[in-house]
């Protein structure tokens, strides 16, 4: 773990480690992983701090992207992690940040607004929704051999 200051030499070695983490997590998952982060979030950041991904790093957002992102709108208080944070006054920026790499990446994303309990269930239910269709699209497969 890095002690100093991130900079845009951190990128590369930052997506090695989150392709890492993420395949270990595919790995170890029976039916679905979650992912608190992964290489979207690393072009998002890249760009906002240094201007610049390494193309590598957005072919393989692209190409790794997640079945469903729930993204979160930032229209509750700002609540402290314990992590070093900056820009909390910022948060609606990022969140477009976000919303237009997903959108540009043709990321399926559930928009989620609200009080804390209304994004959960939100969440859970696009969760839920989510494994019905690929179910569904199990079955019919299966059906269809």
């Amino acid at each position: 773990r890095k002690t100093t200051e991130l900079d845009a030499s951190d990128v590369e070695p930052i997506a090695r480690g989150q392709v890492r983490r993420e395949d270990e997590a595919a790995a170890a998952a029976t039916d679905l992983a979650i992912r608190d982060t992964d290489l979207v979030s690393t072009v998002v950041y890249s760009h906002h701090y240094y201007g610049f991904c390494p193309d590598w790093v957005e072919q393989a957002a692209r190409a790794r992207l997640g079945d469903l992102y729930v993204l979160l709108h930032p229209d509750v208080p700002w609540v402290a992690d314990g992590l070093q944070r900056d820009r909390p006054q910022e948060r609606a920026q990022i969140h477009a940040l976000f919303r237009r790499r997903l959108e540009s990446f043709g990321a399926a994303v559930v928009d989620i607004t609200g009080t804390w309990q209304a994004r959960t269930d939100t969440a859970i239910a696009a969760i839920v929704e989510l494994q019905r269709r690929r179910a569904d699209g199990q079955a019919a497969d299966a059906g269809a051999k």
